[in-house]
């Protein structure tokens, strides 16, 4: 994954002369596009054969933006607290904990948009709550995951 490449390039970036938090922030945003671009292109054909569905995949698109970059803030996160690919026993749990660590964050942002659209709020507007959730939880992991890159040598 993008998350095990940037471990195996850390000694390279560490020596450059940037904040830990700039960092992460900038691998996790970088990874979060991906996963932006896989939502959003179904999204617009979706749209255009659908088109009264529209509040609810502006809603999904708008979501699909913090989630992205929450995902990958808490897969950096874990993939620095057990980063040996060497032990096969570490890779399996790591993967494990990625995925707690994936439904722990997200759950609160998803939650948050799945409830107020079926208590009658538009898509898009009930999005925007819940953006706002993700992003109040995915800044803590940046710098969470920032501190672990901090203290992170290769060589150990």
């Amino acid at each position: 994954t993008g998350s095990m490449e940037m471990l195996r390039r850390v000694d390279v970036v560490k020596a450059m002369p940037f904040a830990p938090w700039r960092v992460v922030a900038a691998e996790a945003l970088a990874q979060s596009a991906y996963g932006v671009a896989v939502v959003w292109i179904p999204c617009l054909a979706l749209a255009l054969l659908q088109p009264s569905w529209w509040h609810l995949l502006l809603g999904a698109c708008l979501l699909t933006v913090g989630l992205s970059f929450l995902t990958c803030s808490a897969v950096l996160a874990v993939s620095f607290l057990f980063p040996d690919e060497d032990d096969a026993t570490q890779t399996q749990f790591r993967r494990l904990m990625i995925l707690l660590g994936i439904v722990i964050a997200c759950a609160p942002p998803v939650g948050a948009f799945l409830g107020l659209s079926v208590i009658g709020w538009p898509g898009w507007l009930a999005a925007l709550p819940a953006l706002a959730l993700a992003a109040g939880i995915a800044v803590p992991a940046v710098m969470v995951a920032a501190g672990l890159y901090a203290g992170f040598n290769p060589s150990e």
